[in-house]
Formats: C-alpha cells, structure tokens, sequence
C-alpha cells in the first residue's frame, strides 16, 4: 500500500487547518498590503514636497500621535515583518511542523500584549485630545450629551472587543497546546 495508514489521516485536526487557512488568509492580505504601505510611504518619501514633515507636523499633536508620527517609517516596517512572520508560522501550521506551532503560539501572545497595548493607547491618545470641557461655548448640551455618549460606548466597545479578541487567541493558543494537537506534530 502507498497511500498514507488510516492513523497518519486521522491525526490531522480540522482545528489546526482551519485555523492556519484562517491566519494565511488574514497574513496573506496584511502582508500584501504591508508592502504596498512600505513602498508607497518609500516613493512619497523620496519626493519630500508630497509627503509632510512629521517632525513638524508632530509638534501640534498630543504626545503619543507624535510619537507614532515621528517613528511611521519604523512602525510600518515592524508590521511588515509581523505579518511576514504571521503568514510564515500559519503556513508552518497547516504542514505540521512543530516549530511553526511554536512561532504561531508566540505570534498569538504578542498579538494579545499588542491588542492590550494598543486600548492603553487609545485610551491615553484620547485623553490627550481636547475634549468636551473645550467645546466653544454656543454648542448646544444636547450635542454635549451625544458626544458624551459616544465616546464612552466607543470606550466601552474598544475595551470589549479587545478582551474578546484576547479570550478568542488564548483559547487558540491553550488548543494549540494540548497533548491531542501536539502530537499532530510530532
């Protein structure tokens, strides 16, 4: 017989593939995209009249949005390589090979750190920008009110989705480690 045994087929979850198709698509097209921002932002670059300074541009920005303006060229190459490396480990997952397991594990556990970083950044970006307390005063309460409300069902929302997201990866990193999906990889 040269067809794989019945317990070489067997061994294969549905998880597994499932979640590495999910993350190649995910890392496929962020990775795509992550390209073509670097290299846009590197044509811009090289003809300084189309793209502003961020160094000036970031002295009329709250503290953290400057940060990021003044390090754009260095973040978007970090998510480059964050989404080079997702779609390397994904692909590793779908062929079974443990060191992919592994990588796709710590992938996930930075995504989380990163998912929980980026609402404490949003939650200080937003209490640097001018707020309500700002508003000239001729703008009516009831827009006072509506804002109000948006901005906390925004927070509430943020904060929501990002604990979500946690569960959701820590449940696929504590799958990725049982005995059942290790010895898929064996």
């Amino acid at each position: 017989m040269d067809g794989p045994s019945p317990q070489t087929t067997d061994r294969r979850s549905s998880f597994v593939t499932i979640v590495a198709w999910v993350f190649i698509a995910i890392a496929g097209f962020s990775t795509f995209a992550a390209i073509g921002e670097n290299l846009l932002f590197r044509a811009l670059a090289n003809h300084g009249a189309v793209l502003p300074d961020f160094r000036g541009l970031s002295q009329h920005l709250p503290p953290m949005a400057a940060l990021m303006f003044e390090n754009i060229r260095w973040l978007l190459l970090a998510l480059l390589v964050a989404s080079v490396v997702t779609l390397t480990a994904a692909i590793g997952l779908l062929l079974r090979k443990n060191w992919a397991r592994r990588l796709f594990i710590a992938v996930l556990v930075v995504s989380i750190v990163w998912n929980i970083a980026n609402l404490v950044f949003q939650q200080l970006y937003t209490a640097d920008v001018p707020g309500l307390s700002q508003m000239p005063a001729d703008v009516p309460e009831q827009i006072r009110t509506g804002l109000q409300i948006f901005q906390t069902v925004m927070t509430v929302v943020s904060v929501v989705l990002t604990l979500a997201i946690a569960v959701l990866l820590g449940w696929v990193i504590k799958r990725l480690m049982s005995p059942s999906i290790r010895a898929e990889f064996s």
